[in-house]
């Protein structure tokens, strides 16, 4: 029999590194593993061993040189790796039930070898959480795994530790009888006693295979009594000739040479990956995972409520805390015609065309209505330094002949001489360092003096529009004059929200799963990227869709915001955002390593959507040079076409409204693009 048809595993010449500027992990590395034999890999931390199985399984490409498999398909790879790699949330039957799945076992192939496995393994309580377990029986849960669909290769990477001894012997034994039984076996370990067990030992030290023989050969070849001794005489040989290596290099300089004439001559740009995957899809890979999500909702209630409910509750309280008009704020009166006292006791104030109250009390309880609270001051000095103790937040001053002057101006304004229009002036001096009090100050103010003269001209069949001051006839192509801004606002609130949470969704589920190394798992067992992230659209546009739902039945149905224009439109354009905001979600999951990494990604990008977006202010008012780049933020066409929609009732055809679905769409096309890309340069997540 030719040798390559005994191996089943060969790496020839290999050379890794993770970057140019590091050394290199994988040294110019053979090794060879026969088939139906153990082989156990031995070597301390550091020294290559998990670098060189991730080439192995395929995870990672070599700078050089080439690894052969015996194997064919990735179903016939069993693969544990050093991670636990498990759902905390998940019993042993599910995790067990999931790989199954993947591997494309029936539900009775994957119960029938489960309780093989139990009594093998001693695993009493499969319906235990993996996260209550301790590390010798998750370890154990993971090799589990790896046995269940009786792979022809086997790669165990640290298999027994943190494993009770007595156990550890019945996995020992098992896989020797695996191996007998055709089977092949890498076992990497730091334990050399169990070493022995192996048919054949390689000794690895900073990237290079140092030896590789069965135990007792090593033994006898170098006259030691046992392989710790042996692994101390090749590493201190190897020791000993990288000194004098770099003794007899004639200088650095040299020495760089011969690196640059190595990596150009000897490494290979491209090398192939191993067990590359032609099936891209497959429905029943990709209907486990569909499961795993669902079953992960199912174990984590709270969290699912939170996802779902929160957009809801952000239109709650958007709608609770912002547009209302501020209440009860405290404002000086100094009234020269009549004090509070006489106007209070008068309450309530009549108007009678020929002999009525003062104006000035009258206007005083119209003001009142409007949920101002007066307060009394004997003159404008006093008012005013109440107001910057900050007291009060400003005063009104109301002057001795208002009533008179106020009465000529609504019946006979044509004959007032300046002073008698001066007579009907107040006086009003506010703090304006809060733009949103001063604003409804001012309101209240107006809508007061506009009651009481509405009140007078209905009484005494005068002309109702002497009540506008200025006297215009106001018009409004859209909208009313009691628009608010929670109005202005609610649109992009919605936009928002419905943007943002399954960003932050597919964000933290991503990069969770490959902080977990599930990801990592669930490829080497067959899945491929393109399955796992269309489970991940699929479920989170199901959470999406009641997200939408909630939200506008909050904004809309509870809260009554103004909409005049076609709720399909709105739905497609949330639902578009949605999507819009899960791709952004897989972009981050593939730029950020870790939590804190994607943390201030989400940060960075909040803060210039939100001010640039046109949610707080309208863009037109934006900075000239700004506002080119707000225009190409993926909120902001969104934005402006759902207000156009709600407020003005444009359907599709009006550039206002398309122009937001062609951001939107524009959008998803290009961080699909951009995710693809980083995926065949990246090879994925992992």
């Amino acid at each position: 029999m030719d040798l390559k048809d005994k191996c089943a595993i060969r790496v020839e010449n290999a050379y890794k590194r993770h970057s140019s500027k590091l050394p290199y992990v994988l040294d110019k590395l053979c090794m060879t593993v026969q088939k139906s034999t153990i082989y156990s890999l031995l070597g301390a931390s550091g020294c290559g061993k998990t670098t060189l199985l991730s080439c192995i399984t395929g995870q990672n490409v070599l700078n050089g040189g080439n690894i052969h498999l015996s194997i064919i398909s990735k179903k016939q790879l069993g693969f544990m790796p050093q991670q636990i790699s498990l759902y905390p949330e998940f019993t042993i039957d599910e995790m067990i039930c999931y790989y199954g799945l993947i591997y494309g076992m029936s539900l009775q192939q994957i119960k029938e070898k489960a309780e093989y496995l139990q009594a093998l393994l001693h695993l009493n309580h499969f319906k235990r959480k993996c996260g209550s377990l301790s590390g010798g029986q998750q370890r154990r849960v993971s090799l589990a795994i790896t046995l269940l669909h009786d792979p022809e290769l086997l790669i165990l990477d640290e298999p027994t530790s943190g494993i009770d001894p007595v156990i550890a012997e019945e996995i020992w034994n098992h896989l020797l009888y695996l191996a007998e039984s055709g089977r092949t076996i890498l076992i990497t370990t730091h334990y050399i006693d169990e070493a022995k067990k192996s048919h054949m030992i390689g000794l690895m030290r900073k990237g290079i295979l140092l030896e590789e023989s069965p135990p007792k050969v090593l033994l006898e070849k170098y006259n030691m009594k046992s392989l710790e001794d042996v692994f101390l005489l090749l590493s201190s040989k190897q020791q000993h000739d990288r000194i004098e290596q770099r003794r007899k290099s004639i200088g650095v300089e040299a020495h760089r040479r011969q690196s640059v004439l190595l990596e150009k001559f000897e490494l290979p740009r491209k090398c192939k990956r191993s067990l590359q995957s032609k099936e891209y899809f497959r429905g029943s890979r990709m209907k486990a995972q569909i499961w795993k999500h669902l079953l992960w909702m199912k174990g984590n209630p709270g969290v699912m409520a939170f996802m779902t409910l929160v957009p809801m509750l952000c239109i709650l309280f958007f709608n609770w805390a912002v547009g209302h008009i501020p209440d009860q704020m405290p404002l000086g009166v100094v009234n020269k015609e009549a004090n509070l006292s006489y106007c209070d006791s008068r309450t309530p104030q009549r108007i009678n065309c020929t002999s009525s109250d003062y104006f000035s009390c009258i206007y005083l309880e119209k003001l009142r209505e409007q949920s101002i609270r007066l307060i009394e001051f004997s003159d404008e000095e006093t008012a005013r330094s109440s107001a910057k103790r900050n007291r009060i937040w400003g005063f009104l001053s109301i002057p001795r002949n208002f009533t008179a002057g106020l009465e000529l101006r609504l019946t006979n304004s044509m004959d007032m001489s300046l002073e008698d229009s001066t007579a009907t002036e107040m006086g009003v001096e506010l703090d304006k360092t809060d733009f949103i009090i001063t604003y409804g100050i001012m309101r209240s103010l107006k809508r007061a003096f506009k009651s009481m003269v509405l009140s007078y001209t209905s009484t005494c069949d005068h002309n109702p529009r002497l009540a506008d001051i200025p006297p215009f006839q106001h018009s409004f192509f859209y909208g009313n004059l009691d628009t608010t801004y929670d109005q202005f606002t609610g649109p992009a609130i919605l936009i928002l929200v419905i943007f943002y949470m399954p960003f932050l969704f597919t964000t933290s589920a991503l990069i969770m799963e490959k902080s977990k190394g599930i990801i990592e798992r669930s490829i080497i067992a067959g899945m491929t990227l393109l399955e796992v992230i269309t489970a991940h659209l699929i479920v989170q546009f199901i959470v999406l869709l009641i997200q939408i739902i909630l939200s506008l039945a909050m904004q809309y149905y509870v809260f009554l915001h103004p909409n005049i224009g076609d709720p399909v439109l709105v739905f497609i354009l949330l639902i578009l955002q949605g999507i819009c905001g899960t791709l952004y979600g897989l972009l981050t999951s593939f730029v950020c390593s870790s939590d804190a990494a994607a943390g201030l990604f989400v940060i960075g990008t909040t803060i210039p959507f939100l001010f640039l977006s046109g949610f707080l202010w309208p863009i037109q008012a934006i900075q000239e040079h700004t506002r080119y780049l707000a225009n190409f933020l993926p909120l902001t066409y969104p934005i402006d076409s759902f207000r156009s929609i709600v407020f003005r009732g444009f359907d599709i055809f009006h550039w206002q409204v398309y122009y937001g679905f062609l951001s939107s769409t524009g959008w998803i096309v290009g961080l699909t693009l951009v995710c693809w890309i980083l995926l065949r340069y990246k090879n994925g997540l992992v």
